[in-house]
């Protein structure tokens, strides 16, 4: 192994990375062994979880592909809203872990941060899903996605783009995006986020559990007894 030009400092900072993603993925792993206790919501930190991992994996795969093929970082809004996401993801994540109950952390908190904290987890939730929907939105046109033309089909029809990508590298910085796709997901989400606070701030009583014991699942309605 060839020992870096920069000695003791260059070995940390090529450490660093690798310790904050297994640290992250630790941390990832440990949730679904926590939430999975039965019920509908402990289903959602656990896919939470997983694609996490899934994040985290992605951005290991393109940063080793950029330092092997000698290539520029974040050159391309695909790249720049990729970094984005990945960022809003570790931020929400540790909301969802201060929201998490039997973490701890939430009890120890004034009762009135617990609702601005869980406002602030879903936001951010949102917010991380809609960068995410665009970073994949503005990679579908790159040349490298010809290799698999059914799969690459599926996602220019999921996300209406029905336009044949061009023998160019469309996510080179080179102005937004050619639809109005983006900005309509955005109105939508912001839209169901709105309606679904009205609601919860209407809601005085916690919905019903519905026990369907003979199937060994409990679904929860609430969220509450985690």
């Amino acid at each position: 192994m060839q020992k870096p030009a920069g000695g003791l400092s260059s070995y940390a900072g090529a450490a660093l990375p690798v310790v904050v993603r297994c640290l992250a993925a630790f941390l990832a792993l440990s949730i679904p062994i926590l939430a999975l206790n039965g019920t509908l919501f402990s289903w959602h930190p656990t896919f939470m979880a997983l694609g996490f991992l899934g994040l985290i994996g992605g951005l290991a795969v393109i940063e080793l592909n950029k330092i092997l093929n000698q290539k520029q970082h974040f050159h391309s809004w695909h790249a720049i809203i990729g970094f984005t996401t990945v960022m809003l993801s570790y931020v929400a994540a540790i909301g969802g872990a201060l929201s998490f109950k039997k973490l701890g952390f939430l009890t120890k908190l004034p009762e009135q941060w617990h609702s601005p904290v869980k406002s602030a987890h879903r936001w951010l939730g949102m917010f991380t899903w809609l960068s995410a929907l665009v970073a994949a939105f503005l990679m579908l046109d790159h040349s490298s996605l010809d290799q698999g033309a059914a799969l690459t089909w599926l996602w220019r029809l999921s996300l209406d783009v029905t336009s044949e990508p061009e023998c160019t590298d469309a996510t080179v910085v080179q102005g937004p995006a050619r639809k109005l796709y983006p900005a309509a997901v955005l109105g939508l989400a912001l839209g169901m986020q709105a309606f679904a606070s009205q609601k919860r701030a209407g809601r005085k009583t916690q919905l019903p559990v519905i026990d369907v014991s003979g199937h060994g699942v409990v679904f929860a309605a609430d969220e509450k007894s985690l």
